[in-house]
């Protein structure tokens, strides 16, 4: 996968997610990557099976905001530096 692309392994994969019905505010409530909100959010990501895909969909399209696919603004710059901007080893 390229970070330029979207990852589109269903057609829609937001309706397969099991954060679906729930509340948008806990997945957005605090900048304060300690709080229970979070762990909240995170819960409900837990056992989700597109996790990977919203997870890629936050990395591709650089989603600054929010818990996605059970990282935080913080956990997706620090995954996408080590799986995309190391140089490759010899």
């Amino acid at each position: 996968m390229t970070m330029s692309s979207v990852p589109q392994e269903h057609p829609d994969w937001r309706v397969l997610a099991n954060c679906r019905d729930s509340e948008p505010a806990i997945f957005f409530e605090s900048a304060d990557e300690d709080s229970v909100g979070v762990d909240t959010a995170k819960g409900v990501c837990e056992l989700c099976t597109v996790r990977n895909q919203c997870r890629d969909y936050a990395l591709a399209t650089e989603e600054a905001y929010g818990i996605w696919g059970g990282l935080t603004p913080r956990e997706r710059r620090q995954y996408k530096w080590f799986h995309f901007a190391r140089p490759a080893e010899t």
